[in-house]
């Protein structure tokens, strides 16, 4: 009847709390508490007499496999609706119908799937809706009963293509595709490596994607998922070709944590911590950072507060090379040498 709202929050003491919120007085009447849940995350669709709102939760901490469940509006313990070793998610409830959709990979593929729930009980088993629905973000359901969707499909693709220093052209009918979505590839110093990262979709959600750190031999074909557990940016090689150099964050800590320089073995997906940045008022910022290695093969430069710093990793001591407040962090490149850098100034306009 469009008189109040649902809203998820956090409490003072960092306790997700769902309730009742009038428009007129903003009076926030709790019926539910998940100590060890994200609000965002409990907040999900209200079944058409409004008596229960469905939920879907990770299993166990740090699990991407979800269930579903449903808590009563006015107060009381949540209900079990959906319980499988898949992942399962909830989409909505069919308007004028007990039909509770999810979206779910139990038979492989994420197909949508309708389970009837009546009265606080589930009835029945859960039937296919409609096979092969894709990671779809729901938006919603019309008065007659169409489900509205959407369905994340941005993707980068690279190709290695022959290309004539000479004239500049590229044989593009000669590429050869790299699989899946990768994005900022960088070359090895011999040719052979391509590192980058690539887009790994979560079982959260259309949209939800992870930035992995990935390794393609050009000789063989052979493709590596390296430190899984950190979400990278723009990975370049070191000058010897025996790390990768990249900016980063603990996965696990995401929006929480503040990001560090990082240099990984692709041998061993051992991590090296080489500095740890300063705690960003914009938590995006970072994945505009970048870093080129010095000469030397230990120390790096990189763009801080619009100055140009050459920093000993060794001493943790800092020299500006060069200072200027249209200094871009794109592009920074050495030249193969170390002795030259490429880096860009924006000017007024």
């Amino acid at each position: 009847d469009s008189q109040s709202l649902v809203v998820g929050r956090e409490s003072p003491e960092g306790v997700a709390e769902l309730g009742w919120v009038s428009p007129e007085d903003g009076l926030f009447n709790v019926f539910a508490t998940f100590p060890d849940v994200e609000p965002e995350r409990g907040l999900g669709p209200l079944s058409p007499d409004e008596h229960y709102l469905a939920f879907d939760f990770p299993v166990e901490e740090d699990s991407d496999r979800r269930d579903i469940s449903m808590i009563p509006t006015t107060g009381g313990p949540a209900i079990r609706v959906v319980r499988h070793p898949a992942n399962d998610r909830v989409v909505g409830w069919g308007p004028g119908t007990d039909d509770l959709l999810f979206v779910s990979d139990r038979g492989g593929a994420e197909d949508l799937y309708s389970v009837e729930v009546a009265d606080g009980e589930v009835r029945g088993n859960p039937r296919i809706v409609h096979r092969d629905a894709g990671h779809l973000g729901p938006m919603g359901f019309t008065r007659d009963g169409d489900l509205f969707y959407w369905v994340y499909t941005l993707r980068n693709h690279i190709n290695v293509a022959p290309f004539d220093a000479r004239t500049g052209a590229v044989d593009a009918e000669a590429a050869r595709p790299l699989l899946g979505s990768k994005v900022h590839p960088a070359w090895s110093p011999e040719g052979r490596y391509l590192t980058y990262w690539h887009k790994k979709d979560r079982p959260t959600g259309a949209g939800h994607f992870d930035q992995i750190l990935g390794v393609t031999d050009l000789e063989t074909g052979e493709e590596q998922e390296l430190t899984t557990h950190l979400e990278v940016s723009d990975p370049r090689w070191s000058m010897d070709g025996q790390s990768i150099l990249t900016v980063a964050v603990e996965r696990d800590r995401l929006g929480t944590d503040v990001p560090a320089f990082f240099s990984i073995d692709p041998h061993t997906e051992e991590a090296l911590e080489l500095l740890r940045l300063p705690s960003p008022a914009d938590p995006g910022w970072y994945w505009s950072v970048n870093m080129a290695q010095a000469p030397n093969g230990r120390d790096f430069v990189y763009v801080k507060e619009g100055r140009l710093v050459l920093h000993d990793v060794a001493s943790g001591e800092e020299t500006e090379l060069f200072r200027h407040r249209g200094l871009a962090s794109e592009p920074l490149e050495p030249s193969r040498d170390g002795r030259s850098l490429l880096f860009a100034v924006q000017d007024s306009t």
